[in-house]
């Protein structure tokens, strides 16, 4: 019995002997090298967070624009960036626009600059 254990446990010493020889034996790959990550500043609050905030995102992209066009007292009205500053009071009523077209600037129309503006603007004055 003790000559069967001496012949196992000699199988096995040297199974692990080529298993650890041929890890040693084998080149190992190089990681990938990836840049190092800009250095990030954590920025304090003054508030303690005592609570977690949900946020959501929007799949929408959202481009700059510079002026927003909306029905005001049934005219059509040029607003800044800020919604509340009147650009340019345009004199075009909607109340002879089609039902979707009216709904679409009582919400609001946002413009990029001031060709799509008066090009905008040229369609609905004719």
């Amino acid at each position: 019995m003790k000559k069967i254990i001496g012949i196992c446990l000699a199988f096995v010493l040297c199974g692990v002997t080529i298993w650890g020889a041929g890890r040693l034996l084998t080149p190992k790959e190089d990681p990938p090298k990836v840049p190092p990550a800009a250095p990030t500043e954590r920025m304090e609050t003054e508030e303690t967070d005592t609570h977690d905030e949900e946020t959501t995102e929007s799949m929408t992209v959202q481009e700059p624009f510079l002026y927003i066009l909306r029905e005001t007292d049934g005219m059509l009205v040029v607003y800044e960036q800020d919604g509340t500053t009147v650009w340019m009071e345009t004199g075009i009523r909607t109340e002879h626009m089609e039902p979707e077209v009216a709904r679409l600037f009582q919400e609001g129309v946002t413009i990029r600059d001031e060709r799509e503006l008066y090009d905008l603007l040229e369609s609905y004055s004719s």
